[in-house]
């Protein structure tokens, strides 16, 4: 298995944290990678990545419902802007202890109303 499913990992890792940090209950996680998320289902077939699968299924208990689906990358929009501002904006910190950008809202919103938003 490659850094890049173990970035996805993490990427999951982090998710699961900062929902369980801001005490939300009822998640639907959405990942692209349809690697990572059956590893989280089934952590025993990603034994070099125990640790990590651990961690996520622990995190995943303090939820009350949780689910996970794989979207294709197309359609995980609000997922790609978040990536690209980390790297175009230089957003290395969490957006939970640096303060959400600008346009986070317009787009939570735009999803809510439409189940879809325009990049």
């Amino acid at each position: 298995m490659s850094k890049r499913f173990e970035a996805e990992l993490l990427s999951i890792l982090w998710a699961v944290e900062g929902v369980k940090n801001l005490h939300f209950k009822e998640v639907i996680f959405e990942s692209s990678s349809a690697m990572a998320m059956n590893a989280v289902l089934q952590p025993h077939k990603a034994p070099a990545f125990r640790n990590i699968l651990v961690e996520i299924r622990s995190l995943l208990l303090a939820l009350d419902n949780w689910k996970i689906e794989t979207v294709n990358q197309g359609g995980n929009k609000v997922a790609a802007k978040f990536a690209a501002s980390v790297t175009e904006e230089h957003r290395y910190q969490s957006y939970v202890a640096a303060g959400e950008p600008s346009w986070l809202s317009l787009v939570i919103s735009s999803e809510a109303r439409n189940g879809t938003y325009e990049l």
